[in-house]
């Protein structure tokens, strides 16, 4: 997709971001946007299930999630995968789900 002018540029990446925010507001599962290709491209492991389980959080629904303290949680991406924070993991696997939900 060929994007000209900066003003197009800007209302593509506000429609980006919109749609990933709706993605991550309840319109994904984990299982979907934390995909097994993008855990075993960006952690050492296969599953965002996994990936919890590794860093013993209990991570099985979104309250359990918002109870992790952030500074444990980013300090166990930083150390498991690409990412610096789980803020930066949460972006790149929203952009990535994105990317694959409108290419099929």
């Amino acid at each position: 997709m060929k994007i000209k002018g900066k003003r197009n540029y800007d209302k593509h990446l506000i429609y980006i971001e919109r749609s990933i925010q709706e993605q991550l507001n309840g319109g994904v599962t984990f299982k979907d946007l934390f995909s097994s290709e993008f855990m075993k491209k960006h952690t050492g492991f296969n599953n965002i299930e996994s990936f919890f389980e590794g860093g013993c959080f209990e991570a099985t629904t979104i309250e359990a999630l918002n109870r992790i303290n952030i500074q444990t949680l980013d300090q166990y991406v930083l150390e498991n995968s690409t990412f610096a924070t789980w803020d930066k993991m949460k972006d790149a696997a929203g952009q990535a789900y994105l990317k694959m939900k409108y290419r099929a």
